[in-house]
Order: structure tokens, then sequence, then C-alpha cells
């Protein structure tokens, strides 16, 4: 195995300079000088009429390194986000921000402007991943589960010390123009108490039942969650990552 603190893949140029208005819309890759472990990318985000200025980073890494991000920006408004190679998140934000890769490959890094932004707002971006690549166990329940009926249905969980979990659920229901119009959303958040494979999730009239087994969660839903049309939570998911921040996409509900 090659012992090297980053993937060879990620030998090549350093990236540096200020984004384009068209980058805004693609990822840019992030290569490490040969020799190096990190790249620091001086950039500038671009207001946009119908979105929030952003830009876009690709960084491939190996399961077991650890990424380390540096970010500083003059507007307050303007944070960065990271997610994971699968469909899970991070609870990337901070300056400096440290995190053990749990998965090989592509991190998205993404830099966000206020909605509002009135003129172009330059950021530094410091990544660097350095350490030798292993396989990581999951952390106990963690993850992110994809609905078996449909993938783009999932739940976050992030399992707490004294017998918790912290969860993030979104919910959709596809109609026939939905590539058109956009699915039905629906979604919960909060913490529950975990006791033997099972969890209860109630708000008002809804009741959520969570059932954990061989990387697989089955819920089942009562009462009027206040979902949009058609849409259920109802279903067994799988953990297709593991990452998750249930934390960074909703708390309560």
């Amino acid at each position: 195995m090659n012992a090297r603190p980053v993937l060879a893949a990620l030998a090549a140029l350093t990236l540096l300079g200020t984004l384009s208005v068209s980058a805004q819309d693609e990822a840019q890759p992030i290569r490490f000088a040969k020799g190096k472990s990190s790249a620091e990318i001086h950039g500038t985000i671009t207001p946009r009429e119908d979105a929030p200025p952003t830009a876009a980073y690709l960084l491939r890494a190996a399961a077991g390194q650890t990424m380390t991000i540096r970010f500083a920006s003059p507007d307050p408004g303007t944070t960065y986000s990271v997610a994971c190679p699968g469909p899970g998140s991070t609870d990337a934000g901070a300056s400096p921000w440290s995190f053990e890769l749990p998965e090989a490959g592509d991190y998205r890094i993404t830099v966000s402007g206020p909605y509002d932004a009135a003129k172009p707002i330059p950021f530094t971006l410091h990544v660097a991943v350095e350490g030798k690549p292993h396989p990581v166990a999951p952390k106990g329940l963690t993850g992110t589960y994809g609905r078996l009926a449909d993938p783009d249905s999932t739940i976050e969980i992030e399992q707490l010390p004294a017998g918790r979990l912290r969860f993030y659920l979104l919910a959709l229901w596809k109609g026939a123009r939905w590539e058109e119009y956009g699915p039905n959303l629906g979604e919960a958040s909060g913490e529950v108490e975990l006791t033997k494979n099972r969890a209860v999730y109630k708000a008002d009239t809804c009741v959520l039942t969570m059932s954990f087994a061989d990387d697989r969660v089955t819920l089942d839903e009562q009462g009027e969650c206040g979902f949009g049309h058609n849409v259920t939570a109802a279903g067994t998911y799988k953990r297709v990552s593991l990452c998750a921040a249930p934390g960074a996409q909703g708390e309560g509900r």
C-alpha cells in the first residue's frame, strides 16, 4: 500500500486563483503540488440574480485520512460546507475544522455567500489531507440511510452518548412530472431515545418509529406529520454512507 499522506491521483498542480462567474456552477478539482499534502485557494464568489453566490471544489481522498480546513472571508455571512462522496453530510463550517474521512472518493467543498450579496466576495480556503489510508469502522448507527424504494429519500442519524440518537429525515414523493416541478417533501428532525434498537419520535400527532437491524432502519409512520401531498416516511432504509450531520440539517421540528 502506498504510505504517502495523499493519494497519488492528487499529485499535480496546486489550485490558486479567482473563480469566474461561470466557474460557480461547476466544481473545480483541488490537486496538491507534488510532495505536498495541502493547497490554498484565493477565490471570489460573484453575486447572481436567482441564487446565492457559490464556488464548489472536489477533493479526492481515502478513508482513514484526516481533512483539515481553514477558511477566511471578510464577509461574515460567507461560509463553507463539506459533503461526503455518497449522500452523507458533515458538520463542517468552523475554522479550523478537522475530520477523519470515513470513506474514499470525491469530497465536495462548497463556499456560499449571502443570497442578497451586492458585490463579489473574496475568500481564502486552505485544505490539507494527511495520514495513511486505513479502513474506518462504523460509529454505531451513525450514517446516512437511503430508502430502498427511492434512495433520494434519506434519514441521517448520529448516535449520541447515553443511548440517544439525533436524526434528520427527508422524505420525497415524485409525481408524474416531478422532474419539471420538483418532488413533494416531508421533513422531521430531533433527538430520540434508543432502547433495544428501537427509537420513537413524537411531535403533536406524528409518531415515527425507527427499528434498526443489520445496517438498516425500518420506519413506521402514524398520525399526521405535516408532510407534503402523498409523502410518507414509512419504509426500509439501508445505510449508504458513514457520514451524517443531522444537527447541521435541522434541529427540532
